[in-house]
């Protein structure tokens, strides 16, 4: 199974500080909002709304945005909805917050509601590349290939070596069994980050599923060696090795797998059948 690769750039890449009137720097309210620390940015934020009118509609809502972001990261998320749904209300054309509010749904599992939060965001901002890669995500997960498709095309016409959006256009490209087109998106995002384990994981699969093995374990192990914790490149290679009966290799991963995936039924049957099939080999 491919490995989900979400842009959290609303988040990771959109700091406080980003997001803070030119004044900040003379106002404590507003710094403490501005700050990296979440609980000082709350607590800031919460001061500043305190003042209600006497703060602009759109500083207000960069105020919201901003303890939204901080709810988050806290793992406050009904907290962080509630603000970015607040912050949309004073200023509906806040991209951030529709954007950030979308990413917390995503997570949520709450797909329709993020795919209309992603939307907005794009209508407001349509070179918004992460918007684009995460609305393809969640269009591919529900089966809508070719929507997923164009918003990664889109993506990648803004943004040509994007490896997170070259791994999902791969990925879409896969399940629609088109392996040359996967192919060469998992191989430029390899070469463009080789050190992103994804990539090496995903054309893995791919090697796997056009039956070469030598190719795909290549990769799994690359996969491995980039991210020792990665249980689903364990858990192929696995596979490919009990195939071929090398069962002590296939035991040592699948070991190593449901130890990082103890609650794994695919793992915990394989690594019965790999020890089964050592014990009975001739």
């Amino acid at each position: 199974m491919n490995r989900r690769t979400l842009l959290l750039a609303g988040l990771a890449a959109l700091t406080l500080a980003s997001l803070r009137p030119a004044f900040a720097d003379e106002d404590a309210a507003w710094t403490a909002c501005s700050a990296d620390d979440a609980k000082t940015a709350i607590e800031g934020c919460t001061k500043v709304l305190a003042r209600g009118a006497k703060e602009t509609l759109e500083d207000r809502a960069t105020a919201y945005t901003n303890r939204g972001i901080s709810n988050d990261d806290l793992g406050n998320r009904q907290k962080a909805i509630e603000d970015y749904t607040a912050a949309i209300k004073l200023n509906p054309k806040n991209v951030d917050a529709w954007y950030n509010r979308g990413l917390v749904r995503d997570d949520l599992g709450e797909t329709d509601k993020a795919l209309a939060d992603y939307s907005e965001a794009l209508r407001l901002d349509p070179k918004n590349v992460d918007a684009l890669n995460n609305r393809g995500l969640l269009r591919r997960n529900k089966g809508e290939i070719d929507l997923a498709l164009k918003d990664y095309d889109k993506a990648l016409s803004l943004k040509p070596d994007d490896t997170d959006v070259l791994i999902n256009r791969g990925n879409a490209y896969s399940d629609k069994d088109d392996k040359a087109k996967a192919l060469v998106d998992y191989d430029k995002a390899v070469r463009l980050n080789p050190k992103d384990a994804d990539g090496w994981y995903d054309r893995g699969l791919l090697y796997r599923d056009s039956e070469r093995f030598d190719d795909a374990v290549k990769d799994f192990s690359k996969a491995v060696s980039l991210d020792p914790k990665y249980g689903n490149a364990l858990y192929e290679r696995a596979r490919i090795y009990m195939d071929r009966k090398e069962f002590d290799r296939a035991i040592a991963d699948l070991t190593l797998a449901m130890k990082l995936k103890p609650d794994d039924d695919d793992v915990k049957a394989a690594l019965a059948e790999a020890q089964d099939g050592k014990k009975h080999k001739r």
